[in-house]
């Protein structure tokens, strides 16, 4: 990341990063997934050069869905909703919970992951895929289960590069 920000300064400036965990760059501010959609369209230019939060503790996932629906208007909803819903309760049970931005990213990344593989689009690779596999065999095993009712809904397959970037997002390595 620090690579691919490097690069992108040459010629741009970078306001600010908005994800799901602060990798605390210093210099660049971080704007939180959650605080990124609570934040009224109307209200987004202040919010991306002020980088001022408001703590976030109940969080409109149907904003979230609203948003998702517009992007990939292909991509079946329901399943979003109700399976996929469920599968990232499961992973905060087994993890002994995630933040709120760690959910909204989940749910973000892996309903993307699902369209770009009904789409035939290409996914990332994970270069550090075997090291993450392998230094987090339990999880990847649990979350292998885990997605199955997912993977059957949409008849689709999780390549281990996908696990790989959960498991990422989880532990945010």
């Amino acid at each position: 990341m620090i690579s691919e920000l490097n690069r992108l300064k040459q010629d741009k400036s970078i306001q600010c990063i908005v994800g799901t965990y602060n990798p605390e760059l210093h210099g660049i501010p971080f704007i939180s997934l959650a605080s990124f959609f609570e934040t009224p369209v109307d209200k987004l230019p202040i919010l991306l050069t002020t980088h001022k939060e408001e703590n976030i503790s109940q969080f409109n996932f149907e904003a979230m869905y609203e948003y998702l629906s517009e992007q990939m208007p292909e991509l079946d909803m329901y399943g979003i909703k109700k399976i996929l819903t469920k599968i990232i309760a499961k992973i905060k049970k087994i993890t002994n919970g995630i933040s709120i931005n760690q959910e909204i990213g989940l749910l973000m990344h892996i309903s993307s992951a699902i369209y770009r593989i009904q789409t035939e689009q290409s996914l990332p690779e994970n270069v550090r895929k075997l090291q993450i596999i392998t230094q987090n065999k339990i999880l990847y095993h649990d979350l292998k289960e885990i997605i199955l009712p997912l993977e059957e809904y949409y008849y689709i397959h999780f390549s281990d590069d996908e696990i790989a970037h959960i498991i990422f997002m989880i532990k945010e390595l």
